[in-house]
């Protein structure tokens, strides 16, 4: 999965996935998928091109655990629409 097809995946979204939803949209499961993902989804972040923050009660209250939860950002956006300008215009 390159990183415009994650990047649309979240521009689609209405609310802030985790990584376990972006392979569950993405229709893989199988856990080097989900690990590249993860590797993936903390690159777009440290490049500006996604939002991450800690949701702590994501799964269930109580459950102690929580996870990563992203959005795309402005610029992320900005980046998509380009590549799909490219796209058209190839």
């Amino acid at each position: 999965m390159t990183r415009f097809e994650l990047l649309s995946i979240l521009d689609r979204s209405k609310s802030e996935l985790s990584a376990a939803e972006v392979a569950r949209r993405a229709e893989r499961i199988d856990r080097p998928f989900k690990n590249q993902l993860r590797t993936q989804l903390s690159r777009l972040h440290r490049w500006g091109l996604a939002r991450r923050r800690w949701d702590r009660w994501r799964f269930e209250p109580y459950a102690g655990r929580g996870a990563f939860v992203y959005r795309i950002t402005r610029k992320g956006k900005a980046r998509l629409r380009w590549h799909n300008s490219v796209q058209k215009s190839t």
